[in-house]
């Protein structure tokens, strides 16, 4: 579910004092987008979310949202039915994630 090794990465390459306000920044940017989706969106704009998301997933180590982003992008891509995006899936995928983010960092949040 999470890179950590990527997180990890991170974390040293811009150091521990502002680690939280940076994972916190894109745990925003992830919870806005993902809290705008919705299934009556257009392919071109289900493409561009979904490239978003993967890019802050990937950034912060949250490789199972990634992979379920880069999987919706290609489709919405190739303009396939918008019903391949499971938007429960992927806010579940995002939750999950947070909620292990935490237990090794703490709540970025809280910082």
């Amino acid at each position: 579910m999470i890179d950590w090794d990527r997180a990890d990465e991170l974390l040293r390459e811009i150091g521990e004092e502002d680690f939280a306000e940076v994972a916190d920044v894109f745990i925003d940017e992830l919870n806005d987008v993902l809290g705008s989706l919705t299934a009556d969106q257009d392919h071109a704009e289900i493409q561009q979310s979904m490239h978003f998301i993967k890019g802050c997933a990937l950034n912060i180590g949250f490789e199972r949202l990634a992979e379920l982003a880069s999987q919706a992008e290609r489709c919405a891509a190739n303009e396939q039915e918008t019903g391949y995006v499971d938007l429960n899936a992927l806010r579940d995928v995002f939750q999950r994630s947070k909620t292990a983010f935490a237990s090794r960092f703490g709540d970025p949040a809280a910082a």
